[in-house]
């Protein structure tokens, strides 16, 4: 049997089969940016012929829940939850932060504060240090939250934490080198997504998406319908130029 790691949340799209041990059987990353509902499947299928095995082997499925673009987490969720119902199997969720944050402890010891570019003048940020008990789950000091760029920094210093992730350097702009910062990790590690999923009980982090604040495209007052008053009242259809509306 085997585990199945996705991510989409950022700017790669990555797909990984590893043994319920943590061994590697295929993996495949791309640098995309955007489009990832447009190659997830793909990728996947490669993945899959690589390692010799097929979704009925899966024992479970690991797919990081966000923060990141509301799009990706949305790709990357449906998509788990959809081959994890075929394959009656569970799904598990890894916060983008947390499988950063594994990436980054396992590089130097003490406490971190990831940061990924929320843009607007905001990271998505989580203080994060290595597990007591040795499992390969950063402990969350901090939950995960979206924050100014000087609030970001004022909580790094207070933890004496270095700053990794894409927003690193916008963190570390306001605290006149007192932060040790790196922007090298923009993504997570598929291989470390998967890992940190295989050690966590499903129940304990459900593939429930993590969007931190609400999403920039907003309905338009101008082509929203007025609903009908009462209750019994037939419903009135969505128009069909109504933009989406994001949670």
């Amino acid at each position: 049997m085997s585990i199945l790691a996705l991510d989409t949340a950022l700017d790669a799209c990555s797909v990984a089969l590893l043994t319920a041990g943590g061994d590697v059987l295929a993996r495949t990353t791309r640098d995309i940016g955007r489009g990832h509902a447009e190659v997830l499947m793909a990728v996947a299928g490669d993945v899959f012929e690589a390692a010799g095995t097929a979704p009925r082997d899966l024992s479970r499925i690991v797919v990081t829940i966000g923060p990141g673009s509301f799009t990706g987490i949305r790709v990357g969720l449906a998509a788990a939850r959809a081959i994890g119902l075929a394959a009656d199997v569970p799904v598990v969720g890894v916060t983008t932060l947390e499988a950063i944050a594994d990436e980054a402890l396992g590089q130097a010891p003490g406490p971190v504060l990831v940061a990924i570019d929320a843009r607007r003048g905001e990271v998505y940020a989580g203080l994060y240090e290595a597990s007591p008990d040795g499992l390969p789950i950063p402990a969350e000091r901090t939950a995960p939250a979206a924050m100014g760029h000087a609030q970001a920094a004022a909580l790094a210093i207070a933890a004496g934490a270095r700053v990794v992730g894409s927003g690193a350097m916008l963190v570390a702009a306001p605290a006149d080198g007192r932060i040790a910062a790196d922007a090298a990790i923009r993504f997570p590690d598929i291989v470390r997504v998967g890992r940190i999923g295989a050690a966590r009980a499903p129940s304990s982090r459900p593939p429930a998406p993590v969007y931190l604040r609400a999403a920039d495209a907003k309905p338009q007052e101008g082509f929203r319908i007025a609903r009908a008053a009462d209750p019994d009242a037939d419903p009135v259809p969505p128009s069909p130029t109504d933009p989406e509306v994001r949670p």
